[in-house]
């Protein structure tokens, strides 16, 4: 069974999300929360902040 995560990021009533490239396979150009899946030894938590690292920076 996978496990993923998924986060909003609130400021002002503004809710950050992501844009999902149009080549993706799953759910192409439409717009996203961060989030993916979490790997081995990592807890939720942790998967959420790397997934939110590598996708926004």
């Amino acid at each position: 069974m996978h496990v993923v995560v998924t986060g909003a990021l609130v400021e002002n009533d503004a809710v950050l999300l992501v844009h999902r490239r149009p080549t993706k396979r799953a759910y192409p150009d439409v717009w996203d929360l961060p989030g993916g899946q979490v790997e081995a030894g990592e807890s939720e938590l942790q998967a959420l902040a790397r997934e939110m690292h590598e996708e926004l920076g």
